[in-house]
C-alpha cells in the first residue's frame, strides 16, 4: 500500500488471514465525527461490497473450471459413479461457504459464470460501481440471448450501468434483449407458461406470502379480476384498504373451490399437552406457517375457526423433542417418512438450505450400515440429496432423545453444523403421543 493509501499497481496474493484482518479493521474503526464523511465512508463501503462480490465471482468461476476438469477426468477414467453436474457441486459448496441456500449457490455459480460474456458489467461491478444484484438482473435478462446477443446488450448499457437503479435496468435490458432477439423473448415467455407455480414462504413479520409465477396473460387476467372487486368494494363503502381486499378475495376464492369441492386440507399441529388443554401458552408448530401462539393453536385444533375445514393431526412432544420410530425397511416410508418431514418443519436439513423436504435421505448411507430410523434419517430437497453423490459425507452427532443434529463435511474438506428445528416443550414426564386423524366441523 502506498503512502496515500492506494494500492499500487503490483499484483497481491491476499490469504484468508489478511482478508479477516481487513473485516477485523473495519470493525474497529471509529466513525467520523463529520457528517459528511460518514455518509462518503457509507458509499466507500457500498463500492467495496461490489468489487468483493465481482471477487467472490472471479473465486466461483475458478472453482467451476477446476470441478470441471476433475469430472472429465472422472468420465475418462470411467469411474461408473453417477455424474454430479460440477455447477451444483460447486454451487453446493458456495452456498455453504456464503452463508447461503444450496438454489442461491447455484445462481452464484451461473452469475461468475455468465459474466464471462458480459466484459462491461463485470468490469462496473469490480470498480464497485453497480452492486451484484444489478449484475445478476443483467445476467438473468440476457440468459435466453446468444453470445454475441448477450455482448451487443452488455456494451449498450456500459455507460447506464452505474446510473440505473434496480426496475429502470430491469426494464431496459428486457427491451435491448427483445430488440436484440425477439425470438428467444418469445421462446422465454412459453418456458414461463411451463413452468407456472405457486410458492409459500412465511415472511419475518410473521405475515405469510403466496407467491404464483404465471404466464402473461394468466397474470393480466388475475390481477383484473382483483382490481375489478376492489372496485366493486369501493362503490359498497367497504372500508378495507386496496391491498386487503385483494388479499381477502384471492384467499376467499382460493378456499371457497377447496371447500366446495370437499377436498379438505390436511394440516399437521405439534403442540404440548398442556398448550391444547389451555394450562399453558407455550407456542405450537403448525406445518408449512411454523410457529403460532397457543391461542390460535387451540382454534384450529378444537375446530373453532371459521371456514377452516381440515384433517388436523395433533402430535404432542415430550422434552421437546418428537419420539423417535423406526422399521425394517430401507426406504423412509409411511408414518416415519412423514415424521423427518415432520421434525424438519418441511425445509430441508442442508444449512441455509430454503427449499421443502421431498426426499427422506440417510446420513449414513445404508451401503455403510446405516439404519432406516429417525435417528439416522433427515429431510432433504431433491438437489441436495443428490449432490452428496459428489463426495459429502454426513454423520449424526447427537444421541436418541437429543436435539438430531448433523455434520456435513463437504469435499473441499470444510465441515457444517445442521440442527434440527425447536419443536414445543412440554414439562418432564408427559410422553408423546398420536392423536388419529380428526375432521374438523366447518363453522358457519
Amino acid at each position: 500500500m502506498t503512502s496515500s493509501g492506494t494500492f499500487d499497481d503490483r499484483r497481491m496474493r491476499l490469504t484468508t488471514a489478511d482478508l479477516l484482518a481487513i473485516g477485523a479493521l473495519l470493525e474497529t474503526t471509529e466513525v467520523e465525527p463529520d457528517e459528511r464523511a460518514v455518509y462518503e465512508q457509507l458509499d466507500a463501503l457500498e463500492r467495496l461490497k461490489g468489487q468483493v462480490s465481482a471477487r467472490q465471482a472471479a473465486l466461483t468461476q475458478d472453482l467451476t473450471e477446476r470441478q470441471r476438469e476433475r469430472c472429465e477426468a472422472e468420465k475418462a477414467a470411467g469411474s461408473g459413479r453417477r455424474p454430479v453436474p460440477p455447477e451444483r457441486v460447486v454451487g453446493s459448496q458456495v452456498a455453504l461457504a456464503r452463508r447461503e441456500s444450496p438454489h442461491r449457490g447455484r445462481a452464484l455459480v451461473t452469475l461468475a459464470e455468465a459474466l464471462r460474456d458480459l466484459p462491461e458489467t463485470r468490469a462496473a461491478l469490480t470498480r464497485g460501481e453497480i452492486p451484484e444484484r444489478r449484475a445478476e438482473i443483467v445476467v438473468r435478462g440476457t440468459s435466453e440471448l446468444t453470445r454475441e446477443g448477450r455482448l451487443t446488450v452488455d456494451a449498450t448499457l456500459a455507460s447506464d450501468l452505474p446510473d440505473l437503479g434496480d426496475e429502470k435496468l430491469r426494464r431496459r435490458v428486457r427491451r435491448l434483449a427483445i430488440a436484440v432477439d425477439d425470438a428467444s423473448e418469445q421462446a422465454r415467455i412459453e418456458r414461463v407458461r411451463e413452468s407456472r407455480r405457486v410458492v409459500g414462504r412465511v415472511l419475518p413479520d410473521g405475515t405469510h406470502q403466496l407467491t404464483a409465477y404465471l404466464a402473461p396473460e394468466q397474470y393480466a387476467a388475475a390481477l383484473a379480476t382483483l382490481h375489478e372487486a376492489v372496485a366493486t368494494a369501493r362503490a359498497a363503502g367497504d372500508p378495507r384498504t386496496t391491498g386487503q381486499v385483494m388479499a381477502d378475495v384471492l384467499a376467499e376464492s382460493l378456499a371457497g373451490s377447496v371447500f366446495d369441492g370437499h377436498v379438505p386440507a390436511k394440516i399437521n399441529l405439534t403442540m404440548p399437552v398442556e398448550t391444547l388443554l389451555g394450562t399453558d401458552d407455550g407456542p405450537a408448530i403448525l406445518e408449512h406457517v411454523g410457529p403460532i401462539p397457543a391461542a390460535l393453536a387451540r382454534d384450529i385444533a378444537n375446530g373453532a375457526l371459521r371456514n377452516v375445514r381440515s384433517l388436523v393431526r395433533r402430535l404432542f412432544t415430550q422434552d421437546g423433542v418428537l419420539v423417535a420410530m423406526e422399521q425394517a425397511s430401507r426406504r423412509f416410508t409411511g408414518e416415519l417418512a412423514e415424521f423427518l418431514a415432520l421434525r424438519e418443519h418441511g425445509v430441508c436439513r442442508t444449512p441455509w438450505c430454503n427449499a421443502a423436504v421431498k426426499q427422506r435421505d440417510h446420513v449414513r448411507g445404508v451401503a455403510d450400515g446405516g439404519a432406516t430410523t429417525a435417528h439416522n434419517g433427515q429431510g432433504l430437497c431433491e438437489v441436495c440429496n443428490y449432490v452428496k453423490e459428489a463426495g459429502f459425507r454426513q454423520e449424526v452427532v447427537s444421541d436418541t432423545g437429543e436435539q438430531h443434529t448433523v455434520v456435513t463435511h463437504t469435499p473441499a474438506g470444510l465441515s457444517y453444523e445442521s440442527r434440527a428445528p425447536d419443536q414445543p416443550e412440554v414439562p418432564p414426564g408427559w410422553w408423546v403421543r398420536t392423536i388419529s386423524w380428526t375432521e374438523l366441523p366447518r363453522a358457519g
